[in-house]
């Protein structure tokens, strides 16, 4: 990695959704948002499913990271996904992290992160201590929430379930923390066929 703070760029790699899905889930944000718990939505534009989260790393470094994604996930095949469901991390006593679950090829898709780990492993990314856990971040607590009224609130949304879109691409992002929230910009994009 680079000597120099100033080269360096936060990055992670992610799957895009597309504008139905982000407008499906925005209308749950909304049905949510009126119990007026302590939330911090995410903005829909910038939902997205995270495959690796790489943190800062150099400039420099965007061409190998680049390179070892075209190895893992070039010629691997589209992958049909949709959003279901709710959920929240760590747990519903401390809810912190408000999430839409992923479903469909599950199969294909944990293959494709088990793929991106590995080839950025083999170049310096350490491989997540923790499980890979499909899902689509769309709030964090600001504050204590009840988990049962959370639950509760779910329970109203027990039929949610996006249409089903085609992932053809993965994404290396770079992420700007800004005042009014993230900004994310393309890197590369590495097509899946």
């Amino acid at each position: 990695m680079a000597d120099k703070p100033d080269t360096d760029i936060r990055a992670f790699v992610a799957l895009p959704l597309p504008n139905t899905v982000r407008e499906k889930i925005r209308r749950a944000q909304d049905a949510l948002g009126s119990h007026r718990f302590k939330i911090r939505w995410v903005r829909p534009g910038s939902i997205h499913l995270t495959l690796k989260f790489l943190g800062d790393v150099s400039s420099m470094d965007v061409d190998r990271i680049h390179t070892a994604l075209v190895k893992a996930v070039g010629g691997m095949g589209s992958l049909t996904l949709f959003a279901k469901g709710f959920g929240v991390f760590p747990n519903i006593r401390k809810p912190r992290v408000l999430w839409v679950g992923v479903s469909g090829d599950t199969d294909g898709l944990f293959e494709c992160q088990r793929q991106v780990e590995e080839e950025l492993a083999r170049i310096g990314f350490p491989a997540d201590s923790r499980r890979f856990k499909a899902h689509l971040t769309i709030g964090r607590s600001k504050g204590p929430i009840d988990g049962k009224r959370l639950m509760g609130a779910f329970a109203e949304l027990e039929d949610f379930e996006s249409p089903r879109f085609t992932v053809e691409s993965v994404i290396l992002y770079q992420s700007q923390l800004k005042p009014q929230g993230a900004v994310y910009t393309i890197l590369h994009k590495i097509h899946l066929s």
